[in-house]
């Protein structure tokens, strides 16, 4: 009798390249930390504009006359 060969298992195909574990895909920038929020300029107070000064020499300022009322007519109350 023939000795009979034991049947091997049949051996797994191999790939040709081994399959390399998939890479992350990297981005191309590197994430920069998020910019801090720079603080609000400060609201500054309005300026009121101003009345513009008056040029020129300014006329002197003179008393007022005094006004001679007639004996018949009574002059106003000075307002106090």
């Amino acid at each position: 009798m023939l000795p009979v060969k034991p049947i091997l298992p049949a051996k797994p195909i191999l790939p040709a390249k081994p399959i390399l574990p998939a890479k992350p895909i990297l981005p191309a920038k590197p994430i920069l930390p998020a910019k801090p929020i720079l603080p609000v300029k400060p609201i500054l107070p309005v300026k009121v504009p101003r009345l513009p000064k008056a040029t020129g020499s300014p006329k002197p300022m003179r008393p007022p006359k005094l006004i001679r009322w007639p004996a018949t007519i009574r002059p106003p109350m000075p307002i106090r």
